[in-house]
């Protein structure tokens, strides 16, 4: 039992007090009473749904009335927002705990405060968003102990424990639960004590500790089956049967799932329901009956697809990425059973859907059917999808138009590879600043292990730190020169194309394009890196492309401009003035989140945040010179185009082009200046342009992700000359999110961006010949990508340019 189900008490107690101290009430309020007389009653029957439009119609008399009793209608609010929380409509509940919040206070009811503040609190405890949770649980836990009320502190420690818990932070939610448990003990009360010993049970549970964690479970079901309260008997024998689960006592696990179900239905809480659909569908799965596992979770897939509309914007995202699991055991029990047209459609169901709905400004985005990607298909195209890679079963799926295949990839070359090199691969990356992924990793048959050994995440981290030295011998790597395709650098090249794309070669026989969604940390790979058999790079055989899903794909094929506009727009030769500052550095997590928090203070308000980034240690810039001459020399490539350089490359110019409609005037534009990646915080990562001690026009001189995707584009291509510009914070579900997200956004069809710091003179090489293929030979703008590829390969701009480190860092999305 967490906060919500303790509020209850406070609700009642609130309309006691209206009851007997009101007099004179109004027709309306008088209306208010019956529908929540109405409501109480049938919330108590568990018909939930009916429960919740009978306190809204409460809520809506009380507001109608002459003379609204404040502290009623606050207490109204606050039944309506509890109810649509446990029904999963949760962006209902938060309006209503927001209204409810705004009354408390103007009343200096801190009692009242507090309880507001606890569910807007598990709203987004509910939509993922943890630290947010925290946030509100915190502030509420500070007026509860100002009160000294014991029993509503004991609610806020368990709530805050839950979080933790979610969170994956063990250590801290154990110790919340466990001062829970002793107030509870001390104030004998039972609901309380079941609730505490349930949520300890999952704490031991989570450390593999069954033994114990059953124990507590028991302890926990058995007061609640004296108290004959159904929602808690329903979660403690979920919570039995995930330890059945784990110690492959099947039979046992369906038997208490089954029961938690029944309740689950009884209530309509669609939230609930999804969840325990989940866990039978991960048994029957378990027990390789793909075809009722696939039953339940398409159940639980549907109802999750209605709570994550629920939420807006990026909370989608983050709701998204908590529910992963379920999409990703449905793709692969639609894998084992061959059935690779609707593992297709699950793939895209879970893919990237924040960003299409964003790309094509609808929440109504059409998934295109596996038919029409292959009718669209030219003859000698594939396209190449990965999903599941988070867990030891990866997929790949290979479409052509001839035909559809999926197949799960051979683990046992990680595992060589693991087995063989995880010293020396922990070596390098101990202290790096590696990629990460966000999210919490849950427990499941399925997730990967990555305790003493290295997974696929590290591997290709290593396999980074190769490909960006110029000699590919890494960071401290000492290796026999080999030649280009040599050494470790080619071994590991060699090793991640059998896993990768050897599996997938019966497909790709007289292909000549590949379409690449990769998933995962294979978003900051460049598969054009890979050598085949015949020791030929990726590249050399294939003209390659990536996208984020189909679905983003078929937005952006059908998003069509006008031939009438003009051939290119470049910024370049920045300046970077040398500034000293003051601010303190950031050096642990904590510090970490309280930036955050001045940092959105900040963009709120539209304030410069440069403060934040010498925070951070990036806000230093030194000039490029290299790129003053590449602009330069692209103008006289490209015919009228028109360059802006120097003290006119600010964040104030191309805001101002935008507003006035100019930038979607060109169909080309190029950036020829820095790129800022920061995963810790992603909305800081941004295009930065001139940088002086005044600032221009009041911007900062970082284009940040948020304000890229508000740019007014029409572009064919946009062309990010710049550092690390393909790189974001990877989210299960979405993706890399980062700046190629926010210019798809802007309305770029294409865009060219880079996966690591890259050489100034080479750059300049690559982009100035990628321009002379597509205005000389009228190639495509990722066809001329993929050939300056091959010609830094062939030699054709000195031996020195062949590696990897000079030409692999650049990648193509979109059309």
């Amino acid at each position: 039992m967490g906060i919500g189900r303790l509020m209850i008490k406070y609700f009642l107690a609130v309309f006691i007090v209206v009851l007997f101290s009101s007099s004179g009430f109004s027709q309306s309020s008088q209306l208010a009473d019956e529908h929540f007389a109405k409501a109480n009653q049938l919330y108590k029957e568990g018909r939930v749904s009916a429960a919740c439009e009978m306190f809204k119609k409460s809520v809506e008399a009380e507001r109608n009335s002459q003379n609204p009793r404040l502290l009623y209608l606050s207490a109204e609010l606050g039944w309506a927002g509890y109810c649509y929380l446990n029904l999963g409509q949760y962006d209902k509940a938060i309006k209503y705990y927001e209204e409810a919040l705004v009354i408390n206070k103007k009343l200096g009811r801190e009692d009242n405060v507090l309880n507001s503040l606890n569910g807007i609190g598990r709203v987004y405890e509910s939509w993922g968003q943890y630290d947010k949770a925290i946030k509100y649980y915190e502030e509420s836990l500070t007026i509860v102990r100002k009160l000294g009320q014991e029993d509503k502190i004991a609610t806020v420690l368990n709530g805050i424990g839950l979080v933790y818990n979610s969170w994956g932070q063990y250590d801290k939610g154990v110790r919340y639960f466990e001062e829970a448990l002793n107030i509870a003990k001390r104030l004998g009360r039972e609901s309380d004590i079941a609730a505490y010993l349930h949520n300890i049970g999952l704490v031991y549970y989570e450390w593999g500790r069954y033994d114990e964690a059953i124990k507590y479970f028991e302890r926990a079901l058995t007061i609640s089956r004296k108290l004959n309260i159904e929602r808690d008997v329903a979660d403690v024998s979920n919570s039995i049967g995930h330890v059945y689960r784990t110690l492959g006592r099947y039979d046992e696990a369906i038997k208490y799932y089954e029961e938690t179900l029944i309740i689950a239905r009884k209530s309509g809480m669609k939230a609930n329901i999804s969840i325990v659909l989940n866990n039978i569908g991960g048994v029957y799965y378990s027990l390789k009956d793909y075809g009722k596992a696939v039953r339940y979770f398409l159940e639980s897939v549907a109802l999750k697809e209605k709570l994550r509309k629920t939420a807006k914007g990026d909370i989608r995202r983050d709701y998204l990425e908590s529910q992963l699991d379920t999409y990703q055991y449905l793709i692969s029990a639609y894998i084992r059973l061959s059935d690779f047209g609707n593992a297709f459609s699950t793939i895209e169901l879970s893919r990237a859907k924040l960003l299409a709905e964003q790309i094509s400004g609808s929440e109504d985005v059409t998934i295109p059917s596996i038919k029409e990607i292959q009718k669209a298909m030219p003859e000698k195209s594939a396209v190449l999808i990965y999903a599941n890679m988070s867990l030891k079963d990866k997929i790949i799926m290979a479409v052509t138009k001839e035909g559809i295949r999926g197949i799960e990839l051979d683990s046992s070359l990680l595992n060589a590879f693991s087995g063989k090199n995880g010293d020396e691969v922990n070596a390098v990356l101990k202290g790096l600043r590696g990629i990460k992924i966000t999210g919490k990793e849950k427990e499941g048959e399925l997730r990967e292990e990555k305790k003493g050994t290295v997974g696929l995440d590290e591997i290709i981290n290593y396999y980074r730190t190769l490909l960006i030295s110029p000699s590919g011998e890494g960071s401290g790597i000492k290796v026999k020169e080999a030649g280009v395709k040599g050494g470790r650098l080619g071994e590991m090249s060699r090793m991640l194309y059998d896993l990768l794309i050897k599996p997938v070669m019966f497909e790709l026989k007289g292909k000549t394009s590949l379409t690449i969604l990769p998933d995962g940390v294979l978003g900051f790979l460049p598969f054009e890196s890979l050598i085949d058999g015949e020791g030929k790079f990726l590249a050399e055989a294939y003209e390659i492309k990536y996208a984020q899903s189909m679905a983003v794909m078929d937005i952006i094929n059908k998003r069509k401009y006008t031939g009438k506009r003009k051939p290119l727009l470049a910024f370049g030769g920045a300046i970077y003035d040398r500034m000293t500052y003051t601010a303190d550095m950031v050096k642990n997590g904590k510090q970490i989140s309280a930036l955050g928090k001045k940092v959105h203070q900040k963009i709120a308000s539209r304030g410069s945040i440069r403060g934040a980034y010498a925070s951070l240690g990036i806000a230093e810039w030194s000039n490029i010179p290299g790129t003053l001459s590449e602009v330069k020399k692209i103008s006289e490539i490209v015919k009228g185009a028109m360059v802006y350089k120097g003290d006119e490359v600010t964040e104030d110019k191309v805001k101002d082009l935008s507003s006035r409609g100019e930038l979607s005037e060109y169909k080309v534009i190029h950036f020829a200046v820095h790129g800022l990646v920061v995963p810790e915080m992603p909305e800081l990562s941004a295009v930065v342009l001139s940088q002086f001690k005044t600032e221009s026009g009041g911007e900062d001189g970082y284009l940040r992700m948020a304000e890229v995707a508000e740019l007014k584009l029409n572009a064919d291509f946009v062309n990010l000359s710049a550092c690390e510009t393909g790189l974001g914070k990877i989210y299960g579900g979405e993706g890399v999110v980062g700046l190629t997200q926010s210019f798809l956004i802007a309305g770029a069809n294409g865009l060219s961006v880079s996966l690591w710091q890259v050489e100034d003179v080479s750059t300049s090489k690559f982009m100035t010949g990628l321009y002379e293929l597509t205005e000389g030979k009228g190639m495509s703008y990722s066809a001329g990508v993929t050939e300056m590829k091959r010609r830094f390969i062939k030699g054709d701009f000195g031996d020195s340019y062949k590696a990897p480190f000079y030409w692999a860092p650049f990648v193509y999305y979109g059309r």
